[in-house]
């Protein structure tokens, strides 16, 4: 909607449906309608309405179904004529004058999970000057949890209630405590976590969540009368929570109270009929994805099902891959698990070898459940280098780098000829290790274990350009794999960069022309932009790129990414250059 010259408003409507005798009310400000009108809007069309009546603040315009149901209302605003509040840049961590600064400054960077700037550098600034800022440190053990750096974890914790309680032994905020449960409960402390969640429970924003964990905790030591009695609390005090309902339905079941389980079951999927758990609670129906099947073998897990979880968790180690990843290493590894913890080692010691066997290619490991299986597997058999790769996987994304590349070598060294294990060995030992001649050696050998990986040609040969290797060297290893090279968009294109450079700018024309391109993010004017240095070695003048380059010339020109200092600009958000190879 808007307002157009003098009192004259026009609406613009678009439809996913087609909406026969739509209805269209134009109120002033008053109620009273002013105008009115009928149309049979389709999808694919914008259907137009324009009326006349003074523009105030109350002026509501909605579109009615045939009905009278309203499917969409709109209502002017007052205005505020003052530049609206933009974002600046934060002050470095030693231009900071305070610690309340600092610990927001560093929030506010996690939460946003900004591309280039670390909230530690101004916690870390914040503890230096005061080593027990309770906000800090909790803010430090959660980062560090979420991580699966445990003990970090609790030394930060133990540094927080070294002041959090010294005026008031019931504090205004018990995050230290619940979060102290969960680290507890982690590193196998489970008296000590019930210890820390009681407290918590003390304080009304953490009670849902640390009086959840604490009936877990008792459902899974078969407290069932007491972990039921602390549910019905929660119902009174809590807003309403599936997981809450999924472990009510497992804990009646236990207790043989049947019919109750039944209609708390029946009640919750009428209210949320796509929850895999309550479906497979209700009649065992599995989800079709494997890795679906894993998550609701974790959640059974939780509620204390732990036969449920093994069988649900076997099933998902036996489904196919599909788009969304491979369900069946980590699959495995969860029931060894929760096999070792039911005393059935041969069972859990067979779950390992099944995951040792099973093809790694898109397990995607995440989580602190899928941390902790990879944990005890290496704990279990130190030499079972799958196990190491896929956690050396979680431990590089949440940013133990140092400690995923260690995992790394030692299952290559071990003999694991995974070309994934090689190429992510190549890619932290450029930037955490900054060793360029082992960064190479690694991605030698994963492109000569898997010759066909085009994307490892992609990585190899962005490798080379950091490293300053020859064009001539870069375009010959090219030409002996072409067929592989126009697998992909971006490595076409820095293969016609390569023949401009080389003054071959009529074969690069040529190859870019033939070629129908398809945007991909990070790759914003690439395409054109080799297009237009091919037309100018060849002395062609600048015209508009035809279609099939998939990208037209902007109407703006874009914010730079870098400083003229080499700085990266605090607002970039886009940067493919450090996706990949990015040192620290």
């Amino acid at each position: 909607c808007r307002r157009r010259s003098g009192d004259v408003i026009t609406a613009d409507f678009a439809v996913t449906s087609p909406r026969s005798f739509a209805h269209v009310l134009v109120r002033g400000a008053d109620g009273r309608v002013e105008h009115e009108e009928t149309g049979h809007p389709v999808p694919g069309e914008v259907w137009r309405v324009t009326g006349t009546l003074p523009w105030s603040p109350g002026v509501v315009i909605e579109l009615q179904g045939a009905d009278g149901e309203v499917l969409v209302a709109w209502e002017a605003k007052s205005g505020d004529e003052a530049e609206p509040w933009t974002a600046t840049e934060p002050p470095a961590p030693a231009e900071i004058a305070g610690n309340d600064e600092l610990f927001l400054t560093g929030l506010h960077l996690q939460q946003y999970r900004h591309p280039t700037r670390s909230p530690l550098s101004y916690w870390n600034e914040a503890i230096r000057r005061d080593p027990l800022d309770s906000r800090v440190r909790i803010a430090l053990a959660d980062l560090s949890y979420r991580s699966g750096a445990y003990g970090i974890a609790l030394d930060h914790l133990e540094k927080a209630r070294a002041r959090v309680p010294r005026r008031n032994a019931n504090p205004h905020d018990a995050e230290v405590y619940y979060l102290r449960g969960l680290v507890e409960f982690r590193l196998g402390n489970p008296a000590a976590a019930e210890e820390a969640w009681a407290k918590a429970s003390w304080d009304a924003v953490q009670q849902a969540a640390a009086g959840l964990e604490l009936a877990r905790l008792y459902a899974r030591s078969g407290r069932t009368g007491r972990a039921l009695e602390d549910l019905g609390a929660l119902d009174r005090v809590a807003a309403p929570d599936r997981r809450r309902t999924i472990l009510r339905v497992v804990l009646l079941r236990s207790a043989g109270r049947l019919a109750e389980s039944r209609t708390a079951l029946d009640e919750a999927l009428a209210e949320d009929p796509l929850s895999a758990t309550l479906r497979f609670l209700s009649d065992g129906t599995l989800p079709s994805d494997g890795r679906a099947i894993k998550d609701l073998g974790v959640e059974l897990a939780q509620a204390g099902e732990v036969d449920a979880a093994l069988e649900v968790l076997e099933r998902a180690a036996g489904a196919p891959p599909t788009g969304a990843g491979n369900a069946a290493p980590l699959a495995h590894y969860l029931r060894a698990q929760l096999l070792d913890r039911a005393g059935r080692g041969k069972e859990a010691e067979a779950a390992r070898e099944s995951a040792g066997a099973c093809d790694q290619r898109w397990a995607f490991p995440a989580g602190l459940d899928d941390h902790d299986a990879l944990v005890s597997a290496l704990a279990a058999r130190q030499d079972d280098t799958g196990a190491a790769g896929l956690l050396g996987m979680l431990l590089y994304d949440v940013g133990r780098r140092t400690e995923a590349l260690a995992l790394w070598e030692r299952a290559v060294e071990l003999g694991n000829q995974d070309p994934i294990l090689h190429r992510n060995a190549g890619l932290a030992s450029y930037n955490v290790a900054h060793d360029d001649d082992a960064a190479v050696r690694h991605y030698e050998e994963a492109l000569r274990l898997d010759p066909k990986d085009s994307r490892l040609l992609f990585e190899r040969d962005q490798l080379a350009q950091r490293l300053g290797e020859p064009a001539e060297n870069r375009l010959e290893r090219f030409e002996s794999r072409l067929s592989d090279v126009v697998e992909r968009d971006d490595l076409v294109v820095e293969y016609a960069e390569l023949l401009v450079s080389a003054g071959r700018a009529g074969e690069a024309l040529e190859l870019l022309e033939a070629r129908v391109f398809q945007p991909w993010e990070g790759g914003e004017g690439r395409v054109l932009g080799a297009w237009d240095r091919a037309r100018d070695a060849l002395g062609l003048p600048v015209q508009d790129p035809p279609a099939s380059l998939g990208e037209a010339r902007t109407a703006f020109v874009p914010p730079v990414a870098r400083h003229g200092s080499g700085e990266t600009d605090y607002f970039a958000t886009s940067l493919p250059e450090l996706l990949l190879f990015s040192r620290e």
